[in-house]
Protein backbone atom coordinates (compact mmCIF):
# COMPACT_ATOMS: atom_id res chain seq x y z
CA UNK A 1 0.00 0.00 0.00
CA UNK A 2 0.96 3.22 -0.66
CA UNK A 3 -0.05 6.71 -0.22
CA UNK A 4 0.13 10.78 0.43
CA UNK A 5 -0.87 13.18 3.04
CA UNK A 6 -1.41 16.51 2.51
CA UNK A 7 -2.06 18.67 6.07
CA UNK A 8 -1.95 22.14 7.27
CA UNK A 9 -0.87 20.60 10.96
CA UNK A 10 2.00 22.59 12.29
CA UNK A 11 2.69 25.12 15.31
CA UNK A 12 1.67 27.58 16.29
CA UNK A 13 -1.65 25.34 16.41
CA UNK A 14 -4.42 26.98 13.72
CA UNK A 15 -7.89 27.48 13.59
CA UNK A 16 -8.91 24.99 10.78
CA UNK A 17 -6.47 21.92 10.54
CA UNK A 18 -7.41 19.24 8.20
CA UNK A 19 -5.39 16.00 7.16
CA UNK A 20 -6.13 13.83 3.73
CA UNK A 21 -4.15 10.42 3.47
CA UNK A 22 -5.35 8.95 -0.06
CA UNK A 23 -4.12 5.51 -0.62
CA UNK A 24 -3.59 2.83 -2.98
CA UNK A 25 -4.19 -0.98 -2.36
CA UNK A 26 -1.55 -2.27 -5.11
CA UNK A 27 -3.14 -6.00 -3.27
CA UNK A 28 -6.50 -5.36 -3.34
CA UNK A 29 -6.43 -2.71 -6.42
CA UNK A 30 -8.31 -0.21 -4.68
CA UNK A 31 -8.07 3.30 -2.86
CA UNK A 32 -8.13 3.26 0.51
CA UNK A 33 -7.67 5.70 3.24
CA UNK A 34 -8.49 8.94 5.59
CA UNK A 35 -9.17 12.26 6.18
CA UNK A 36 -9.35 14.53 9.57
CA UNK A 37 -10.98 17.83 9.80
CA UNK A 38 -10.64 20.35 12.90
CA UNK A 39 -11.97 23.38 13.77
CA UNK A 40 -10.91 25.03 17.20
CA UNK A 41 -12.77 27.80 19.32
CA UNK A 42 -10.99 29.50 21.99
CA UNK A 43 -13.84 31.13 24.42
CA UNK A 44 -12.57 34.58 26.03
CA UNK A 45 -12.53 34.88 29.52
CA UNK A 46 -13.57 31.60 30.33
CA UNK A 47 -12.77 28.17 32.63
CA UNK A 48 -13.04 26.29 29.23
CA UNK A 49 -9.53 26.93 27.23
CA UNK A 50 -10.44 25.21 23.92
CA UNK A 51 -13.45 23.59 22.23
CA UNK A 52 -12.66 21.65 19.29
CA UNK A 53 -15.12 20.34 16.52
CA UNK A 54 -13.79 17.30 14.88
CA UNK A 55 -14.84 15.45 12.13
CA UNK A 56 -12.87 12.40 10.36
CA UNK A 57 -13.89 9.39 7.88
CA UNK A 58 -11.52 6.77 7.27
CA UNK A 59 -11.88 3.35 4.99
CA UNK A 60 -9.98 0.01 4.84
CA UNK A 61 -9.80 -3.06 4.76
CA UNK A 62 -9.84 -5.52 7.79
CA UNK A 63 -9.99 -8.87 6.90
CA UNK A 64 -10.22 -11.56 4.65
CA UNK A 65 -13.08 -14.00 4.13
CA UNK A 66 -13.03 -17.01 2.38
CA UNK A 67 -15.92 -20.22 2.48
CA UNK A 68 -15.71 -23.03 0.48
CA UNK A 69 -18.21 -25.97 0.24
CA UNK A 70 -16.97 -28.75 -1.37
CA UNK A 71 -20.42 -30.46 -1.65
CA UNK A 72 -22.02 -27.72 -3.42
CA UNK A 73 -18.91 -27.00 -4.99
CA UNK A 74 -18.91 -23.70 -4.04
CA UNK A 75 -15.75 -21.39 -3.16
CA UNK A 76 -16.31 -17.94 -1.84
CA UNK A 77 -13.25 -14.93 -1.19
CA UNK A 78 -13.72 -11.24 -0.53
CA UNK A 79 -11.91 -8.63 1.39
CA UNK A 80 -13.91 -7.27 4.02
CA UNK A 81 -13.77 -3.52 4.60
CA UNK A 82 -14.93 -0.70 7.17
CA UNK A 83 -15.95 3.06 6.19
CA UNK A 84 -15.69 4.68 9.56
CA UNK A 85 -17.45 8.38 10.51
CA UNK A 86 -16.00 9.35 13.83
CA UNK A 87 -17.24 13.26 14.86
CA UNK A 88 -16.13 14.50 18.27
CA UNK A 89 -16.67 17.99 20.03
CA UNK A 90 -13.38 17.92 22.71
CA UNK A 91 -13.60 20.42 25.37
CA UNK A 92 -10.00 21.49 27.08
CA UNK A 93 -10.63 22.81 30.47
CA UNK A 94 -8.02 25.69 31.27
CA UNK A 95 -5.15 24.68 34.15
CA UNK A 96 -5.60 27.15 37.23
CA UNK A 97 -1.69 26.26 38.23
CA UNK A 98 0.21 27.01 35.46
CA UNK A 99 3.00 24.46 37.31
CA UNK A 100 1.28 21.09 37.06
CA UNK A 101 0.97 19.71 33.87
CA UNK A 102 -2.24 19.02 33.84
CA UNK A 103 -5.04 18.22 30.97
CA UNK A 104 -8.80 18.07 31.97
CA UNK A 105 -11.12 17.44 28.67
CA UNK A 106 -14.69 16.18 28.24
CA UNK A 107 -15.39 14.25 24.74
CA UNK A 108 -18.52 13.52 22.96
CA UNK A 109 -18.40 11.61 20.19
CA UNK A 110 -20.62 9.47 17.23
CA UNK A 111 -19.30 6.64 15.42
CA UNK A 112 -21.18 5.62 12.67
CA UNK A 113 -19.68 2.13 11.03
CA UNK A 114 -20.47 0.42 7.64
CA UNK A 115 -18.88 -2.71 8.11
CA UNK A 116 -19.05 -5.56 5.59
CA UNK A 117 -19.63 -8.89 7.51
CA UNK A 118 -17.93 -12.03 6.94
CA UNK A 119 -20.22 -15.16 5.54
CA UNK A 120 -19.99 -17.14 8.79
CA UNK A 121 -22.29 -14.14 10.04
CA UNK A 122 -24.32 -13.91 7.36
CA UNK A 123 -27.99 -15.50 8.34
CA UNK A 124 -30.04 -16.64 6.68
CA UNK A 125 -27.72 -17.09 3.81
CA UNK A 126 -27.76 -14.52 1.32
CA UNK A 127 -26.55 -16.77 -2.02
CA UNK A 128 -29.11 -16.20 -5.72
CA UNK A 129 -29.46 -18.91 -8.13
CA UNK A 130 -26.28 -18.76 -9.53
CA UNK A 131 -24.47 -19.36 -6.42
CA UNK A 132 -23.22 -15.71 -6.28
CA UNK A 133 -22.69 -14.70 -2.40
CA UNK A 134 -24.73 -11.32 -1.32
CA UNK A 135 -22.34 -9.75 1.59
CA UNK A 136 -24.02 -8.37 4.29
CA UNK A 137 -23.37 -4.56 5.45
CA UNK A 138 -23.86 -4.21 9.08
CA UNK A 139 -24.47 -0.32 9.69
CA UNK A 140 -23.72 0.40 13.68
CA UNK A 141 -23.94 3.91 15.93
CA UNK A 142 -22.56 4.39 18.57
CA UNK A 143 -22.60 7.55 21.12
CA UNK A 144 -19.94 7.62 23.93
CA UNK A 145 -19.04 10.10 26.66
CA UNK A 146 -15.87 10.32 28.33
CA UNK A 147 -14.09 12.62 30.98
CA UNK A 148 -10.03 12.78 30.85
CA UNK A 149 -7.75 14.04 33.22
CA UNK A 150 -4.16 13.56 32.83
CA UNK A 151 -1.07 14.88 34.55
CA UNK A 152 2.38 14.56 33.29
CA UNK A 153 4.43 14.98 36.07
CA UNK A 154 7.36 13.16 36.11
CA UNK A 155 7.54 12.15 39.87
CA UNK A 156 3.44 11.94 40.69
CA UNK A 157 2.33 11.52 37.04
CA UNK A 158 -1.61 10.35 37.12
CA UNK A 159 -4.15 9.83 35.07
CA UNK A 160 -8.49 9.53 35.86
CA UNK A 161 -10.70 8.48 32.88
CA UNK A 162 -14.65 7.78 32.89
CA UNK A 163 -16.34 6.20 29.99
CA UNK A 164 -19.92 5.75 28.95
CA UNK A 165 -20.45 3.96 25.41
CA UNK A 166 -23.99 3.32 24.03
CA UNK A 167 -24.78 1.30 20.79
CA UNK A 168 -27.64 -0.79 19.55
CA UNK A 169 -26.70 -4.17 21.16
CA UNK A 170 -24.52 -3.14 24.27
CA UNK A 171 -23.84 -0.33 26.71
CA UNK A 172 -20.84 -0.02 28.65
CA UNK A 173 -19.23 2.30 31.76
CA UNK A 174 -16.27 2.28 33.30
CA UNK A 175 -13.52 4.07 35.64
CA UNK A 176 -9.86 3.68 35.10
CA UNK A 177 -7.36 5.14 37.46
CA UNK A 178 -3.66 5.52 36.74
CA UNK A 179 -0.76 6.10 39.46
CA UNK A 180 3.02 6.72 39.11
CA UNK A 181 4.63 6.54 42.69
CA UNK A 182 8.06 7.96 42.22
CA UNK A 183 11.14 5.87 44.51
CA UNK A 184 12.98 9.41 44.34
CA UNK A 185 14.68 8.89 40.89
CA UNK A 186 13.06 10.07 37.58
CA UNK A 187 11.83 7.19 35.44
CA UNK A 188 12.24 4.48 38.36
CA UNK A 189 8.71 4.09 40.65
CA UNK A 190 5.58 1.91 40.99
CA UNK A 191 2.86 2.31 38.36
CA UNK A 192 -0.37 0.85 38.94
CA UNK A 193 -3.74 0.98 37.06
CA UNK A 194 -7.27 -0.32 38.34
CA UNK A 195 -9.98 -0.79 36.07
CA UNK A 196 -13.86 -1.20 37.00
CA UNK A 197 -16.43 -1.76 34.32
CA UNK A 198 -20.03 -2.47 33.84
CA UNK A 199 -21.59 -3.72 30.55
CA UNK A 200 -25.51 -4.85 29.64
CA UNK A 201 -25.62 -6.60 26.54
CA UNK A 202 -28.74 -7.43 24.55
CA UNK A 203 -30.43 -10.70 24.70
CA UNK A 204 -30.41 -10.63 20.35
CA UNK A 205 -27.13 -9.96 18.66
CA UNK A 206 -27.84 -9.71 15.24
CA UNK A 207 -24.66 -8.17 13.74
CA UNK A 208 -22.13 -11.25 15.41
CA UNK A 209 -19.75 -8.49 16.91
CA UNK A 210 -18.04 -9.81 20.15
CA UNK A 211 -18.54 -6.73 23.02
CA UNK A 212 -17.74 -8.62 25.84
CA UNK A 213 -14.87 -7.75 28.45
CA UNK A 214 -11.84 -9.00 28.66
CA UNK A 215 -9.36 -10.33 31.34
CA UNK A 216 -6.16 -9.96 28.50
CA UNK A 217 -7.19 -6.57 26.77
CA UNK A 218 -8.10 -6.00 23.01
CA UNK A 219 -6.22 -7.32 20.40
CA UNK A 220 -7.10 -6.60 16.67
CA UNK A 221 -9.99 -8.64 16.29
CA UNK A 222 -11.81 -7.39 18.94
CA UNK A 223 -11.55 -3.59 18.17
CA UNK A 224 -14.63 -3.20 17.29
CA UNK A 225 -13.95 0.13 17.17
CA UNK A 226 -11.36 0.44 14.81
CA UNK A 227 -9.34 3.25 17.01
CA UNK A 228 -5.69 0.86 16.92
CA UNK A 229 -3.59 0.21 14.10
CA UNK A 230 -2.70 -3.78 14.19
CA UNK A 231 -1.12 -4.96 11.22
CA UNK A 232 -2.38 -9.00 11.38
CA UNK A 233 -5.69 -7.64 12.41
CA UNK A 234 -7.42 -10.58 12.19
CA UNK A 235 -4.40 -12.51 12.44
CA UNK A 236 -3.83 -16.22 14.68
CA UNK A 237 -0.82 -17.26 14.07
CA UNK A 238 2.59 -15.44 13.27
CA UNK A 239 4.31 -12.42 15.22
CA UNK A 240 1.61 -9.67 14.41
CA UNK A 241 -0.91 -12.27 16.24
CA UNK A 242 0.68 -11.40 19.46
CA UNK A 243 0.01 -7.68 19.61
CA UNK A 244 -2.43 -6.37 21.72
CA UNK A 245 -3.91 -3.04 23.98
CA UNK A 246 -4.14 -2.58 27.63
CA UNK A 247 -7.59 -2.31 28.15
CA UNK A 248 -10.05 -3.85 30.05
CA UNK A 249 -8.60 -6.06 33.20
CA UNK A 250 -5.30 -5.44 31.59
CA UNK A 251 -4.09 -8.94 31.34
CA UNK A 252 -0.95 -9.64 29.54
CA UNK A 253 -0.85 -13.60 28.56
CA UNK A 254 -3.61 -14.72 26.20
CA UNK A 255 -7.10 -16.06 27.78
CA UNK A 256 -8.68 -16.28 24.63
CA UNK A 257 -12.35 -16.90 24.64
CA UNK A 258 -11.97 -18.28 28.14
CA UNK A 259 -11.77 -15.22 30.74
CA UNK A 260 -14.47 -12.31 29.48
CA UNK A 261 -17.52 -10.91 30.75
CA UNK A 262 -20.73 -9.88 29.96
CA UNK A 263 -22.02 -7.96 33.19
CA UNK A 264 -19.07 -6.47 34.94
CA UNK A 265 -15.04 -7.00 35.50
CA UNK A 266 -12.72 -5.52 38.38
CA UNK A 267 -8.91 -5.41 37.32
CA UNK A 268 -5.32 -4.04 39.19
CA UNK A 269 -2.07 -4.32 37.29
CA UNK A 270 1.25 -3.36 38.92
CA UNK A 271 4.15 -2.63 37.10
CA UNK A 272 7.72 -2.00 39.24
CA UNK A 273 11.02 -0.82 37.49
CA UNK A 274 14.18 -2.99 39.19
CA UNK A 275 17.20 -1.18 40.78
CA UNK A 276 20.22 0.53 38.72
CA UNK A 277 20.59 0.41 35.17
CA UNK A 278 18.38 -2.90 34.21
CA UNK A 279 15.73 -2.02 31.41
CA UNK A 280 13.28 -4.71 32.85
CA UNK A 281 10.52 -4.08 34.91
CA UNK A 282 8.26 -6.83 37.14
CA UNK A 283 4.31 -6.89 36.14
CA UNK A 284 1.57 -8.29 38.20
CA UNK A 285 -2.24 -8.38 37.40
CA UNK A 286 -5.11 -9.90 39.22
CA UNK A 287 -8.66 -9.65 38.26
CA UNK A 288 -12.35 -10.64 38.52
CA UNK A 289 -15.78 -10.66 36.86
CA UNK A 290 -19.23 -12.33 36.88
CA UNK A 291 -19.16 -15.88 36.87
CA UNK A 292 -15.96 -15.98 36.69
CA UNK A 293 -15.39 -19.36 38.67
CA UNK A 294 -18.04 -21.06 35.95
CA UNK A 295 -18.05 -22.28 32.38
CA UNK A 296 -14.72 -24.90 32.42
CA UNK A 297 -13.11 -27.24 35.20
CA UNK A 298 -10.76 -25.08 37.34
CA UNK A 299 -12.21 -22.08 36.65
CA UNK A 300 -11.63 -19.37 39.61
CA UNK A 301 -12.90 -16.43 40.66
CA UNK A 302 -10.15 -14.44 40.59
CA UNK A 303 -7.20 -15.06 38.48
CA UNK A 304 -3.90 -13.58 38.63
CA UNK A 305 -0.51 -13.59 37.11
CA UNK A 306 3.09 -12.12 37.01
CA UNK A 307 6.26 -11.89 34.91
CA UNK A 308 8.78 -9.51 33.21
CA UNK A 309 8.17 -6.44 30.48
CA UNK A 310 10.76 -5.08 28.84
CA UNK A 311 9.92 -1.54 27.83
CA UNK A 312 11.96 -1.47 24.14
CA UNK A 313 10.50 1.99 23.30
CA UNK A 314 8.80 4.15 26.13
CA UNK A 315 4.79 4.11 25.75
CA UNK A 316 5.54 2.55 21.87
CA UNK A 317 6.54 -1.12 21.98
CA UNK A 318 6.76 -3.17 25.01
CA UNK A 319 7.04 -6.52 25.46
CA UNK A 320 5.65 -9.06 27.99
CA UNK A 321 6.94 -12.56 29.26
CA UNK A 322 4.82 -14.33 31.56
CA UNK A 323 6.49 -16.39 34.68
CA UNK A 324 3.68 -17.75 37.21
CA UNK A 325 -0.16 -17.68 36.31
CA UNK A 326 -3.33 -19.40 38.56
CA UNK A 327 -4.69 -22.56 38.10
CA UNK A 328 -7.66 -21.41 35.45
CA UNK A 329 -5.04 -19.59 33.25
CA UNK A 330 -2.75 -23.01 33.42
CA UNK A 331 -5.90 -25.12 32.44
CA UNK A 332 -6.31 -22.47 29.40
CA UNK A 333 -2.40 -23.01 28.08
CA UNK A 334 -2.70 -27.01 28.58
CA UNK A 335 -6.31 -26.80 26.73
CA UNK A 336 -5.25 -24.99 24.02
CA UNK A 337 -1.84 -26.35 23.63
CA UNK A 338 -0.54 -23.29 23.85
CA UNK A 339 3.54 -23.36 23.86
CA UNK A 340 5.65 -20.83 25.69
CA UNK A 341 6.31 -18.26 22.44
CA UNK A 342 2.19 -18.18 22.21
CA UNK A 343 2.27 -16.87 25.99
CA UNK A 344 4.46 -13.46 24.73
CA UNK A 345 2.58 -10.77 23.86
CA UNK A 346 3.50 -7.15 23.41
CA UNK A 347 1.81 -3.33 22.50
CA UNK A 348 2.71 -1.32 19.48
CA UNK A 349 1.30 1.96 19.16
CA UNK A 350 2.07 2.84 15.85
CA UNK A 351 -0.63 5.99 16.26
CA UNK A 352 1.90 7.88 18.46
CA UNK A 353 3.91 7.85 15.97
CA UNK A 354 2.24 10.23 13.98
CA UNK A 355 4.99 13.16 13.72
CA UNK A 356 1.47 15.40 13.20
CA UNK A 357 0.62 14.59 16.63
CA UNK A 358 3.93 15.99 17.85
CA UNK A 359 3.05 19.02 16.31
CA UNK A 360 -0.21 19.12 18.30
CA UNK A 361 1.41 18.64 20.94
CA UNK A 362 4.10 21.72 20.84
CA UNK A 363 2.57 24.09 23.60
CA UNK A 364 3.62 28.00 22.86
Amino acid sequence: MAGIAFYNVMSPEKKFEYTLAPMYSFGLNEIAGSGNFRFHVYPYNSFIQKITLQSAISRYAYADDEYTNEFYNIQYTSALHFTKFDSRILFLFRNKDQKEKLTQTITLRHLYLLRKMPYGLIYPFEIDYERNFVSRLEKLNYFQIEFESVNKNAFYANAQKVSFTVGKEFYKSFIELKNFLSYGKKGKGLNSRFFAGLLHLSETNTSGIDYNMRLDGVNGSHDYFFDEIFPGRNEDKGVFSQQFVIADAGFKMPTLFYRKANEWMLGVNLSTTLPGILPFKVFADIGSFNDAQKGYPKARSVSWEWGVELPVWKDIFVIYFPVSYSEDLKYIVEREELHYGNLIRFELHLKKLNPLEYFRSIQF
